[in-house]
Formats: structure tokens, C-alpha cells, sequence
């Protein structure tokens, strides 16, 4: 299991961050071989960031990165 942070690119705004957090599991079967592998990320905080870095105009200086959030 791993725990990670995605973070866009750009400024974030005083006192705030623009990151949200996840979980991926790996559960190995053998012989070098993966049986199975998903990624949770938290959505809610990814909306609330994306929104707040969409709003701030950085989408349109770094491209837009998630754009089916839109």
C-alpha cells in the first residue's frame, strides 16, 4: 500500500496548497507477477484543488490537466 500526493503545477494561493492526497494498493501474486493494482484518490479534495487552480487562471498558463473535471 502507498500513500501519495499529487500536486499541480503553478503558485498556490497564500496559506493554501494546491495538492491532494491518495491511496494505491499492489498485491503481488509471484514469480514477479502483479495480481491486481487500483489507486483511490481523494476526489473530493482534487475538485475543491482543481476548481480553486482553475479559477485562479493557472489552467490557462500550464494547460488544463484534468479536463473531464471541468
Amino acid at each position: 500500500m502507498n500513500k501519495w500526493r499529487e500536486t499541480l503545477p503553478g503558485e498556490p494561493p497564500p496559506g493554501d496548497d494546491d495538492h491532494y492526497f491518495g491511496i494505491s494498493e499492489f498485491i503481488y501474486a509471484s514469480s514477479n507477477q502483479w495480481g491486481f493494482m487500483y489507486g483511490l484518490p481523494d476526489v473530493i479534495g482534487l475538485m475543491r484543488v482543481h476548481a480553486r487552480w482553475r479559477k485562479d487562471g493557472q489552467a490557462d498558463v500550464f494547460g488544463e490537466v484534468y479536463p473531464g473535471l471541468a
